[in-house]
């Protein structure tokens, strides 16, 4: 084939190509996803993108609303270590009570007429050993070689294996899961 034609045959081929594409999709979630006429009922915001309930609020894990209310958010257990240490630096006992600890560990404080405040201040006395768990464990559940272990309905436990125990107290953190955030049930010690 002479060059003059060829030229023109590799322009038209090439313009034809750049009018081809591919739609490729990177991710999809859910069971019935792929499945022809397949609906959900996931929740989804006004753009119809999927609304994660777990996802972190536009205003951060401490939403400082004025100069007497604060909400704390703890959608994974990393926050609500944040909470815990945020609370023992700035004494901040009815924040903690009201907002950390579960509603479990609550009761469990008024079935022995002890105000929960004491369960503060002991987590306050102890601090260097919350912190000394934190630190060995510092990215809460998602610290590589640990996970979240289910222990009973909306009870979790993150705790380190035997061999990173070294001299903590606290080798652990049991958590409840209720009203959409992790609740501190309590510590867990050596055994």
């Amino acid at each position: 084939m002479p060059p003059r034609p060829l030229a023109i045959l590799c322009c038209v081929l090439t313009l034809l190509a750049a009018g081809c594409y591919e739609e490729r999709i990177v991710s999809a979630r859910g069971l019935l996803v792929g499945l022809p006429g397949a609906e959900t009922s996931l929740p989804t915001n006004n753009s119809g993108k999927y609304v994660d309930a777990l996802a972190t609020p536009a205003g951060g894990i401490r939403q400082e609303i004025d100069e007497d209310t604060v909400i704390l958010h703890a959608k994974t257990i990393q926050h609500l270590m944040a909470h815990i240490t945020h609370a023992i630096q700035h004494d901040e006992q009815d924040l903690f009570v009201e907002q950390v600890m579960s509603t479990a560990t609550l009761a469990e404080f008024k079935s022995k007429s002890v105000d929960p405040g004491l369960g503060f201040q002991e987590i306050v006395r102890r601090q260097r050993d919350v912190f000394m768990l934190f630190n060995a464990m510092p990215f809460g559940e998602s610290t590589p070689g640990l996970y979240l272990k289910p222990i009973g309905t909306n009870l979790f436990r993150v705790a380190l294996p035997k061999s990173a125990w070294g001299d903590l107290k606290w080798v652990g953190i049991d958590t409840v899961f209720e009203d959409g955030n992790f609740r501190l049930r309590w510590f867990v010690n050596r055994h």
